[in-house]
């Protein structure tokens, strides 16, 4: 179902590969659960967008790349769009982190 565009499914596939990599430590289950909730949320699912906000987020922590927060600002800026009511919050917190991501 996740591969024919059920965007409910990509979004539960991509939690599934999430935790597998909490659990099990695979390292490969990370780029999978992004990959399923990029599907999901470009296809209009809110929480699949904030999710990868927070996980580009968390990555931007750990990581020395200044792409991280940039893509967690766009996957949060998309939930906004699409509805969620905690992408305003996320949002708010990774810009008072990151002052240089506010749009102009």
């Amino acid at each position: 179902m996740a591969d024919r565009g059920n965007t409910e499914a990509q979004f539960r596939l991509g939690n599934i590969h999430a935790k597998i990599e909490d659990i099990e430590g695979i390292p490969e289950s990370g780029p999978n659960a992004v990959k399923y909730w990029e599907m999901a949320a470009n296809q209009g699912h809110a929480k699949a967008a904030v999710r990868l906000g927070r996980i580009y987020e968390i990555w931007s922590f750990y990581t020395s790349s200044p792409d991280d927060p940039k893509m967690a600002a766009k996957w949060y800026r998309k939930g906004i769009e699409l509805g969620d009511s905690n992408a305003r919050k996320s949002l708010k917190r990774l810009l008072d982190k990151h002052p240089e991501l506010n749009e102009n």
